[in-house]
């Protein structure tokens, strides 16, 4: 409250206390003003404190220090890596980590820069990363909808669409090599993304190749199913630093690999 506004009360009261003086009422107590005043004049003196400034030491940081790059495909980033970049968040909340989309070529067809490089198809990239760290095996396996028509027999799955995603449609074959199950479809559509495939194949539209870490959610369901079960991949979820040429991992990166290890196998 300010003395102006102080004083204008006042002054808005000195009617009432005429109005209560002639009706024979109490008078105002003097004590009342000078409550108001002083009030005032604290308020004045004594302002409320702003909040807490930034402090220095983290703005430094933060213009010094660049995000933690992330390189993931937009399937595995939206099931699986938000989630967990969002607990990482939680125990890290002053590290900033900068998610960074592939599209259908995958990490190869990536010509920017990224710090931690994720990977996951073990049926196109069979070989481990040099230098990678293996955050829990991969199962991979055609899943369909439970009411979709489909026949597996004498070593043969046959249905009448192949789901792909663009760039993928070698998966199916390099399956059938390691299983010895074939495939026989009458036809094929592709998506441009694995969880369009995946939303397809659940739909009825088909049958799709899958991760099963990736559909867990849906297999547990029953939306999907796996009539020719899953190929493990023993430890074939890698993450892999891939620094900048001649520079020094990114150190927020080194963190973050550091808890993915001991936080976020699958």
């Amino acid at each position: 409250m300010t003395v102006g506004r102080a004083r204008a009360r006042l002054i808005d009261r000195a009617p009432e206390r005429g109005a209560r003086d002639r009706a024979g009422l109490a008078p105002a107590q003097p004590e009342i003003a000078q409550h108001l005043v002083g009030e005032a004049l604290g308020v004045a003196r004594h302002p409320p404190p702003f909040q807490e400034p930034f402090k220095p030491q983290a703005r430094r940081r933060h213009q010094r220090q660049q995000p933690g790059a992330v390189l993931a495909s937009a399937t595995f980033a939206r099931t699986w890596l938000i989630p967990v970049l969002s607990r990482f968040g939680v125990d890290h909340p002053d590290i900033d980590v900068s998610l960074q989309m592939v599209g259908p070529r995958g990490s190869l067809g990536y010509e920017g820069q990224s710090d931690l490089t994720f990977s996951y198809n073990r049926l196109l990239s069979p070989d481990p990363w040099h230098g990678s760290v293996s955050l829990g095996d991969v199962e991979i396996g055609p899943v369909l909808a439970p009411t979709y028509r489909h026949r597996l027999a004498d070593g043969v799955l046959s249905f009448q669409t192949r789901i792909d995603r663009r760039n993928d449609e070698a998966m199916w074959q390099a399956w059938s090599l390691r299983t010895g199950i074939a495939i026989e479809a009458r036809k094929n559509q592709v998506f441009d993304h694995s969880y369009l495939a995946f939303q397809a194949a659940r739909s009825g539209m088909g049958a799709a190749m899958a991760p099963r870490f990736l559909i867990s959610g849906m297999i547990e369901t029953g939306e999907l199913i796996a009539p020719a079960g899953f190929l493990t991949f023993p430890g074939g979820l890698y993450v892999r630093p891939t620094p900048r040429a001649n520079q020094q991992p990114n150190p927020d990166a080194m963190i973050l690999l550091d808890w993915l290890k001991r936080n976020a196998t699958v």
